[in-house]
């Protein structure tokens, strides 16, 4: 697989299995039994891909329940090559009737990367923060914000009757 996969995508949203079963980041069965090893399971997967030589990339997800939360320490243990974070975001028809207790403002997901920022950018990490876009089966696409695009269907009948 080494020849044909040069980066991998680790998804991480908080430095604790407490905060991820709270947030549903976790199996099914640990978060019924309310507790997870999946944040030991996640490192162990990154010390081998890194062993590998892969480039490696932590997605995080802000979230309410995240957000006062600090993943400082754990990304400089990690030393991600690229750190993505998101702000979690309303799509209408898909979580919006159960987004309140999850979404955070603009303002405050400005606030949480610049204060991350600051404190992984003298071990050469840089975050590449951006709102989440999420794209459907037929590639219609949401901001969050209610914007959606037309299918890529479409768009290319579009194209090809001009």
């Amino acid at each position: 697989m080494q020849h044909h996969l040069d980066w991998l995508g680790i998804s991480i949203d908080a430095s604790s299995d407490a905060l991820h079963v709270a947030i549903g980041r976790a199996s099914k069965r640990d978060i019924d039994r309310g507790a997870s090893t999946n944040l030991e399971h996640l490192k162990n997967m990154w010390k081998l891909a890194k062993t590998l030589g892969y480039g490696l990339k932590l997605n995080t997800v802000v979230s309410r329940p995240t957000l006062d939360h600090d993943m400082s320490q754990l990304v400089v243990e990690l030393l991600p090559d690229r750190w993505k974070v998101f702000q979690v975001l309303p799509v209408r028809g898909e979580n919006d009737d159960s987004i309140d207790d999850m979404h955070v403002s603009d303002a405050e997901f400005t606030e949480w990367v610049q204060r991350h920022r600051s404190q992984v950018k003298e071990h050469g990490i840089n975050i590449v923060a951006r709102a989440t876009m999420t794209c459907e089966v037929h590639m219609r696409c949401s901001t969050g914000k209610g914007v959606s695009t037309r299918t890529a269907t479409d768009i290319t009948r579009t194209l090809n009757q001009s």
